[in-house]
């Protein structure tokens, strides 16, 4: 039990920390960056669509 237990605890820190970089990258992120990621994006919806 408490090995499976310190496993499963483990990722939560790493996902928070990537919830902040999310947020301090949508303060700096410059819309051309927000562009292409979106294009990107776009373009795999189109793929899996067709």
């Amino acid at each position: 039990m408490s090995k499976s237990r310190g496993v499963w605890q483990e990722p939560l820190p790493i996902l928070s920390s990537q919830r902040n970089g999310l947020a301090l990258q949508k303060k700096k992120g410059s819309k051309e960056e927000m562009m292409l990621k979106y294009f990107q994006y776009a373009i795999l919806v189109d793929d899996i669509n067709h």
